[in-house]
């Protein structure tokens, strides 16, 4: 078996799917089941993700800073981003994306590991058990190189 390398990360991946399983085995699609998103690694160690929902409200407004509640909620909870440096842990591995910014507050400054595995074209990253929405989850998401 061959050994994690940051030198394989290196380039933009494209979100193909993003699912979560949860204790009881029930699959969820966080951000829908089409969910858009890339994730860039750079040769200096530096990292960013964006994941979204494609069918987030508008704001009726135009205006970023005037959206109803709803609007905004809807805005927060399709949406994913978290940028940083990232480091490899080849024996174990493991990508761990070290955010020093992120759209969920609790992120930033902490590490997120990321279980990684490369197959042809596609990276599969997975985490480890998190708490989403009161439970306890698992996330797998598929990336596809891009060209």
């Amino acid at each position: 078996m061959n050994q994690l390398t940051k030198s394989q990360l290196v380039g933009a991946w494209r979100l193909v799917s993003f699912e979560s399983r949860d204790e009881r085995g029930e699959i969820r699609y966080p951000l829908g089941r089409n969910a858009i998103g890339q994730i860039s690694y750079g040769a200096e160690g530096r990292m960013s993700a964006i994941l979204v929902r494609p069918d987030r409200l508008p704001f009726a407004s135009g205006d970023m800073r005037r959206g109803t509640d709803t609007e905004v909620r809807s805005a927060f909870e399709g949406f994913i981003g978290y940028f940083g440096n990232y480091s490899v842990d080849a024996a174990e591995g493991t990508v761990i994306h070290h955010a020093e910014g992120a759209s969920f507050p609790n992120w930033m400054g902490g590490d997120q590991v990321r279980f990684c595995k490369l197959e042809g074209t596609r990276l599969i990253l997975s985490t480890p058990p998190f708490l989403y929405d009161g439970q306890i989850n698992r996330s797998v998401l598929i990336w596809e190189r891009c060209e």
